[in-house]
C-alpha cells in the first residue's frame, strides 16, 4: 500500500514528500490544461513562461508536463524559439534517494566527529604535557625539602625544639663545668687560707 503512494503518473519517488508534491503537480496540470486553448499558441507560450518564472513544477512529473509544452511550442512557426524559456530543473540533490542522503549526513556528521577527535586529541596532549611538568616540579620540591638539613615549613616546630633542647643541653654542660671549677677553685682557696 505504502509503495502504490509513492508511484505517481508513472514515477516512484523515494521521498513521500516528494510523492504527495507530484499528486498537486498532477491536479495543476489537470488545472492548467482545462484553461489552454491549442488555437492560441501565444497563450500558451505566456501559460508556459509563466509557469517556469512561478517555479511551479519541481518533480519528474511536472518537468515531464513542461517538456511536452515545449517541444509542442517549438513546433509553432510564428513563436521565436528565443522566447521559449528553458526548464530549470533543481539540484539532484532533492532527488537522492533517502539512503544516499541519510549517507551523506552520516559522512558530514562523521567527518565532523573526526575532526572534533582531532582537536580534543591535540588539547588532551597539550593537558597531558603540563601534567607531566607539574608532576616533575612537585616531586623536585619533595626531594629538596627532604634532602635540605635548614628547617622548612613542614618540619620547622621539630627542628627549633630540637635545636633549644641541644643548647640547652650544652648550657647545662658548661653550668656543670662551671660549677665544678668553681668547688675547685674554692678547694683550692680553702686550702691556701687553711695552710697558713
Amino acid at each position: 500500500m505504502e509503495e502504490s503512494n509513492r508511484i505517481v503518473d508513472g514515477f516512484y519517488f523515494y521521498g513521500k514528500g516528494e510523492a504527495e508534491q507530484a499528486k498537486r503537480e498532477v491536479d495543476g496540470i489537470v488545472y492548467i490544461n482545462q484553461k489552454l486553448d491549442p488555437d492560441t499558441p501565444e497563450a500558451t507560450l505566456q501559460i508556459y513562461n509563466k509557469i517556469i518564472e512561478q517555479n511551479l513544477f519541481e518533480t519528474a512529473v511536472g518537468h515531464g508536463y513542461l517538456k511536452g509544452l515545449q517541444d509542442y511550442l517549438s513546433t509553432i512557426p510564428s513563436i521565436q524559439k528565443e522566447k521559449i524559456r528553458a526548464i530549470p530543473v533543481k539540484s539532484g540533490e532533492r532527488r537522492k534517494r533517502p539512503e544516499e542522503h541519510q549517507q551523506n549526513k552520516w559522512r558530514m556528521e562523521l567527518q565532523r566527529c573526526e575532526r572534533l577527535c582531532a582537536w580534543t586529541e591535540k588539547r588532551l596532549k597539550v593537558a597531558l604535557f603540563f601534567c607531566a611538568v607539574l608532576a616533575v616540579c612537585v616531586i623536585s620540591m619533595f626531594a629538596i625539602v627532604a634532602t635540605v638539613d635548614s628547617p622548612t615549613i613542614l618540619n620547622y616546630e621539630t627542628k627549633l625544639i630540637n635545636r633549644y633542647e641541644l643548647w640547652e643541653e650544652e648550657l647545662k654542660e658548661r653550668e656543670r663545668a662551671v660549677s665544678k671549677r668553681e668547688e675547685e677553685l674554692r678547694i683550692g682557696q680553702d686550702e691556701n687560707f687553711g695552710g697558713r
